[in-house]
Parts: structure tokens; C-alpha cells; sequence
């Protein structure tokens, strides 16, 4: 679990949580984690949206205790691995993808914003994902190839009312079965 500038990690199913230290964030006085994504018990991601200096930043571990900063997007709300071979992140500036998210590497912008401001993304499958639009326009977006590429689904049902919440969280049971929320 993510927020503020904290990671907090159960190994007994949720039962108790301690704090986890990355020691890459001492220096930054205003992190926003918004993003958690492991693969492992020990392999996975952090990502920080970027407060205090307008940057997002990944910090990935593969041993659970040693983290290194392996990307940086100008914003970013959400990280999600496809089960097999990709990681996508996502944020006002579009959909982003990197082959190994654990490592610095290479990214590639997959789905220009295009004035969308995607929140959450999640994937059932290693080919198949979802990421919603919290813009007005409400716009759900599906990939069938692991997060090659994205095509609207269209809008969620509305109206939205004004003081009535976005909905900003996806959650992918299957190929089939998710929810948004």
C-alpha cells in the first residue's frame, strides 16, 4: 500500500503491515506515491507523481530492500504489469509503456493524452488491459496486445453530476470480468 511518502507491506495476508524504507525518497520533502505494483514477494515498483518539482519517478526493487530510480514521467497515477513481458504507466501525459520498469531502460508513449487523464489501469491477461479516463468525457480504454496498443470502449455510463465522484479505479478479475469503481 501506497500514500504521502510512505510504503507499507504485509507478508501474513494483510493481517499487520510495517513500514518499508526507501531511502531514495529521504531527500524528496514532498513525495506523492500514487502507485504500487509487485510481481513477487520481493520484485515491484513504486511510483511517485511528483509533488514537490512537477516529475514523477518510479523506484523499483527486486530484492525488497534495495531500490533504485528507474524512470521519469512528467506525471503519472498508476503502474500496472502485464503478467508477461510489459509495464504500463499511466497519467495526464497518456499511457507509457517500458519493457522491464526493474531497470532503468527506455519508455515509449503508446496513447498521447489528447486531453484524457488517465487514473487507474489494470490487466486481466497479459494481453488484455484496461485504463479509465477521469476526464468528462469518461472514457474507458482497452488493449488486446499486453498494452501495444489502446482504443476507447467509450464513455461509463453518466450523467456525472456536478459534486458526484469520478470513477477512477479498475479492477480486472479476467479477460472478461472487471470493475470500475
Amino acid at each position: 500500500a501506497v500514500g504521502g511518502n510512505r510504503v507499507i507491506r504485509s507478508t501474513d495476508n494483510g493481517r499487520t503491515w510495517a513500514s518499508v524504507s526507501i531511502p531514495l525518497l529521504r531527500g524528496r520533502r514532498f513525495a506523492r506515491l500514487a502507485a504500487v505494483e509487485f510481481i513477487s514477494e520481493t520484485e515491484g515498483v513504486v511510483g511517485d507523481a511528483g509533488m514537490n518539482d512537477g516529475t514523477g519517478r518510479s523506484y523499483a526493487t527486486r530484492d525488497g530492500q534495495t531500490w533504485t530510480e528507474t524512470a521519469a514521467y512528467t506525471d503519472h497515477r498508476d503502474i500496472a504489469y502485464n503478467g508477461r513481458d510489459l509495464w504500463t504507466i499511466v497519467g495526464d501525459q497518456g499511457i507509457w509503456v517500458q519493457d522491464d520498469l526493474l531497470v532503468p531502460g527506455p519508455k515509449r508513449r503508446v496513447l498521447p493524452a489528447n486531453g484524457a487523464r488517465f487514473w487507474n489501469v489494470d490487466f486481466g491477461s497479459p494481453n488484455v488491459g484496461v485504463a479509465v479516463d477521469l476526464n468528462e468525457s469518461r472514457n474507458i480504454f482497452r488493449t488486446e496486445d499486453g498494452g501495444e496498443t489502446w482504443q476507447t470502449t467509450g464513455g461509463y455510463p453518466g450523467p456525472v453530476q456536478a459534486g458526484q465522484q469520478q470513477l477512477i479505479g479498475v479492477d480486472l478479475l479476467d479477460e472478461n470480468v472487471g470493475a470500475v469503481a
